[in-house]
């Protein structure tokens, strides 16, 4: 890669021409602490998936649309379940002998 800084070279006498500032005392206690509680992307994933759901059943509720992003999760599985459930009953109908081996 062509390292050609002449383009930039009012820039670099800017900077070489700025005082020097000291940092306080404090500048990198201050920085880690805000560091700490800042949440990154990966942070924030494992806190969804992680937090405490509360498990409520109202199945009349998420008919008319109430249900809340916990009760979706809870009726995905059950979704989940009912269709894994059914494909197995109609394929052991349309295929017995891959299920009752004789």
């Amino acid at each position: 890669m062509d390292n050609n800084f002449s383009k930039f070279d009012d820039l670099i006498q800017l900077m070489e021409k700025a005082p020097d500032v000291a940092p306080p005392d404090d500048f990198t206690s201050k920085v880690m602490l805000s560091v700490d509680d800042e949440k990154g992307f990966s942070a924030g994933k494992w806190d969804f998936l992680t937090r405490r759901r509360t498990f409520s059943l109202d199945p009349v509720r998420a008919l008319r649309g109430q249900a809340g992003s916990q009760d979706h999760f809870v009726y995905s599985f059950m979704i989940a379940a009912a269709y894994l459930i059914f494909a197995v009953v109609l394929s052991s109908l349309l295929w017995p002998r891959a299920f009752f081996w004789r």
